[in-house]
């Protein structure tokens, strides 16, 4: 089974990626690095990777090249974590054991009538928390997630506003019948990148954007989620 992995960056961040990129070695077969807004892209010579540059496509950049796969498994990383040696092994192990799942260690789920996207959730399955148990969500995090191709189908054009990657995905997902699976995973077993200024995060942005805010709180609530339980999978 052919992994690729498919990673967003920015200006900025070139360290970080580097510690992102080293974190991941030896567990995919292709690496694509988008670079947003990054016009020498030679610090990435070094390393096994595609880099493609162009518009900027924000965080759904980590999303270029999915439309050109015709099968394997996709797996989406952030240029902010560092990941475990185990990662990509065991987000292949969840995809066996949820087939037509996408599934990850970070997820969700809305409340009906949210007064915020970012601070007003029913549960939070965090990827710095520790998950004893499997947990359907609405909402799973794009930044270390994984889902065989053709399970679900997906293009760039779906990501209709950059920085929204979490919701377009889960939205998708939600349209097309797909379950959405938090694994379980221990406490800091992904971590932050400490190079990163968590304040200029996605997440961090668009927290303090009041429009964005609004945008976001709008979707999540116009989208009908499907019913599912909240309590561990067994």
């Amino acid at each position: 089974m052919t992994v690729t992995i498919g990673i967003a960056t920015m200006p900025g961040r070139q360290s970080s990626l580097i510690d992102t990129i080293e974190s991941l070695a030896g567990q995919h077969d292709r690496l694509r690095i988008y670079a947003n807004g990054i016009t020498n892209t030679s610090f990435l010579d070094a390393y096994d990777c595609e880099v493609f540059t162009g518009e900027d496509l924000g965080d759904a950049g980590k999303f270029y090249t999915v439309g050109r796969l015709k099968k394997g498994v996709y797996v989406t990383c952030d240029d902010d974590l560092l990941y475990p040696e185990d990662f990509v092994e065991r987000l292949l192990v969840g995809l066996d054991v949820y087939p037509g799942a996408v599934v990850g260690f970070h997820g969700w789920d809305a409340k009906p009538n949210s007064q915020s996207y970012h601070r007003d959730r029913a549960i939070n399955y965090h990827f710095r928390q520790t998950i004893e148990d499997a947990h359907y969500c609405h909402v799973i995090g794009t930044g270390c997630t994984a889902f065989r191709v053709g399970d679900i189908k997906v293009s760039l054009s779906d990501f209709e506003r950059p920085n929204m990657a979490d919701l377009w995905l889960s939205k998708l997902c939600n349209e097309q019948g797909v379950p959405r699976v938090v694994l379980p995973h221990e406490r800091d077993w992904i971590q932050y990148c400490e190079k990163v200024d968590m304040g200029s995060t996605i997440w961090g942005k668009a927290s303090r954007d009041p429009e964005k805010e609004r945008f976001q709180t709008d979707l999540l609530n116009r989208i009908e989620w499907e019913k599912h339980e909240l309590n561990g999978i067994h």
